[in-house]
């Protein structure tokens, strides 16, 4: 199976975004591509298709039509060069749909926000506790790193900015987010209901150990659920869809089975 290098998904992405005409990467291209190579947005379009890829059967018409919506401003670059990568390979249960890709844009588009959000939330649990005097410990911990593990992010990495962000009286320092932003794999867990169930399973952990200590956190469950959602390859639709389930798992009146179950016939339209 081809994969693209990170070399060639940047060169990919200088042919397809004719903003750039950056001509400093020419020889690169041609060493990558071959020494007719050009990095002109007409020509270089045309050879990286017809040439580089796709030979003389050219590209499919879906590779088309993804092609005119990215230049729409509809659908990102990284989106984009996935569709190529699989229909190179003619892995075409992996070639989206134009509207499968502008829905793959719409939740990529959200995951700064839902990162930063759960990363608040994150702190707001932390201060809350301070507040009352206690500690949440292991439960914290184990939510924490249940979750970001859904995105490919090892907590320890993080382990001193974690440490030091809900101690400080600070705004979240952005750079963490664009660093884990940069590390994470959004991919890994799509489709994994096991991960659902195990986050479930450590916000109720936690949710439970904070109620017996006074500490509310029932309204910042929400968006530590949210970034478990977009991990395993839904989006915030999918997520309210599921609250009245997942309120019934939290009032002890719904299995964590059963929630799954039922998480599962809601995302998937059943």
């Amino acid at each position: 199976m081809k994969k693209f290098s990170k070399v060639e998904r940047n060169l990919i992405t200088v042919v397809l975004d004719g903003r750039r005409n950056d001509y400093k990467k020419e020889r690169d291209f041609e060493k990558v591509f071959g020494r007719n190579a050009s990095i002109d947005l007409v020509e270089g379009r045309k050879y990286l298709l017809d040439d580089a890829l796709f030979g003389e059967k050219g590209a499919p018409g879906v590779i088309g039509d993804l092609l005119y919506e990215m230049e729409c401003g509809n659908i990102r670059y990284d989106v984009m060069i996935d569709a190529l990568e699989a229909a190179v390979n003619e892995d075409w249960e992996n070639v989206p749909s134009v509207e499968e890709a502008l829905n793959l844009t719409t939740r990529q588009n959200d995951y700064p926000q839902v990162l930063t959000t759960f990363l608040n939330a994150y702190k707001a649990i932390h201060l809350s506790a301070k507040e009352e005097g206690v500690s949440l410990g292991d439960q914290l911990d184990s939510m924490v790193e249940e979750v970001l593990k859904g995105i490919g992010i090892n907590k320890d990495d993080y382990e001193i900015s974690l440490l030091e962000f809900p101690i400080k009286a600070e705004a979240l320092n952005m750079d963490v987010v664009q660093s884990m932003l940069r590390n994470a794999n959004w991919t890994d867990r799509n489709g994994d209901f096991d991960f659902i169930k195990r986050t479930l399973l450590a916000t109720k952990a936690l949710d439970e150990r904070a109620s017996s200590e006074g500490v509310v956190i029932f309204r910042f469950l929400q968006d530590i659920e949210a970034l478990a959602f977009y991990a395993a390859g839904f989006d915030g639709r999918h997520h309210e869809l599921c609250d009245n389930a997942l309120t019934l798992y939290y009032d002890d009146e719904k299995t964590i089975d059963d929630t799954v179950n039922e998480i599962k016939k809601l995302v998937n339209g059943q």
